[in-house]
């Protein structure tokens, strides 16, 4: 039984892991600013890494400082459900990133992933606007660019790397946002694929408003310690995705950039490791 001093102390440690990496990556996106894209991944990269940070910068601050209200905490807002929904946004956003920029790929693959994402942004607009049976020029224009492109996608001779079953969902304006599946994109990210899908389960299961996550929020009180450990929960793997993101960043800009302090360094190497080998539940002897 994990007494309420260890929860707290394990928390203290998780935000602050957190709060670390986001200052780190938040200085490596600043040396971005202002530097010539060198390929059109590269500044998907870029804004990608940005939205990243955005989302771990909110969560650091608006997470609880400690188990207990003090004087130097003042009142909190202890909030399950948005945790766990920016830190699914940070899951996401790597995802996109690694996807986008970080995998290994031919340029081929890598244009012809960029070329349906852009399709698939193009639709969601159009269909966001027919929503609202919009027929403004806005939705003509969109209609034709999608048509255009997504001809150049399945006349291309690029198409052939595209699963028949997702060319398709392309001919019926219904574009895939990844053209490969999550496990082979755990794969490629050196992402246990188990602990991948336990995260997402976890921080969905309380970002709707499912009968489950009605049912923790009954049980789980701001101020306990049983709610803090799942805000601890949330902060590391937001931690693990964000080590991940450092680590992809640093492998493909192609100019030198800051480099962290040792401490900084080691949480990046701890998180990185567990994000590969996932986290065991330990066997009784």
């Amino acid at each position: 039984m994990i007494s309420s001093k260890e929860i707290e102390d394990r928390y203290i440690e998780s935000r602050q892991d957190l709060k670390k990496l986001v200052a780190y990556a938040h200085e490596l996106s600043s040396e971005l600013k202002g530097k010539e894209a060198g390929s059109e991944s590269i500044y998907y990269a870029s804004i990608i890494f940005s939205k990243l940070i955005g989302h771990g910068i909110t969560l650091s601050r608006n997470s609880p400082i400690a188990l207990e209200v003090s004087d130097f905490s003042g009142a909190e807002l202890w909030d399950v459900s948005s945790v766990c929904c920016i830190a699914r946004a940070i899951l996401e956003s790597f995802d996109a990133l690694a996807y986008i920029a970080i995998h290994p790929n031919s340029k081929e693959t890598e244009l012809l992933r960029i070329k349906v994402w852009e399709l698939h942004d193009i639709e969601r607009r159009l269909k966001m606007l027919n929503f609202i049976n919009s027929d403004s020029t806005e939705a003509r224009k969109l209609t034709e660019d999608s048509e255009q492109l997504r001809s150049h996608i399945l006349d291309s001779p690029s198409a052939k790397l595209i699963h028949r079953s997702l060319i398709g969902k392309i001919r019926k304006g219904e574009s895939p946002d990844y053209l490969s599946p999550i496990r082979d994109r755990c794969k490629n990210s050196e992402i246990d694929y188990e602990y991948y899908m336990g995260a997402k389960v976890f921080l969905s299961s309380h970002v709707h408003t499912y009968p489950f996550s009605v049912h923790q929020l009954s049980r789980f009180r701001a101020g306990d310690a049983d709610s803090l450990n799942l805000i601890s929960l949330a902060l590391r793997y937001s931690s693990v995705f964000v080590a991940k993101a450092i680590q992809g960043i640093r492998l493909i800009i192609d100019f030198k950039l800051c480099r962290p302090t040792d401490e900084v360094e080691d949480i990046i190497r701890i998180w990185i490791g567990i994000a590969k080998n996932g986290v065991q539940s330990p066997t009784n002897n």
